[in-house]
């Protein structure tokens, strides 16, 4: 009777590693993929700002809406 109950604590054990282990892979991904995000969020964000600020340094002539080009 005591066989049997020591290998069934081993049994517990390898199952809570492999609910324990699932449930890490599932947070360090999940972070990772919140950080990837964020990355392509800031990249978009700063070439709109870029954009604009190209867009807002452009000379214009008062008679057309076409920009000048400088020579």
């Amino acid at each position: 009777m005591t066989l049997f109950r020591r290998g069934n604590r081993r049994g517990n054990a390898i199952l809570e590693f492999a609910i324990g282990s699932s449930m890490l892979i599932g947070v360090f991904s999940g972070t990772f993929q919140f950080g990837c995000t964020f990355l392509q969020y800031n990249k978009l964000q700063m070439a709109v700002a870029d954009a604009a600020r190209y867009a807002a340094l452009q000379p214009y002539a008062s008679s057309t809406t076409t920009p000048r080009r400088r020579c």
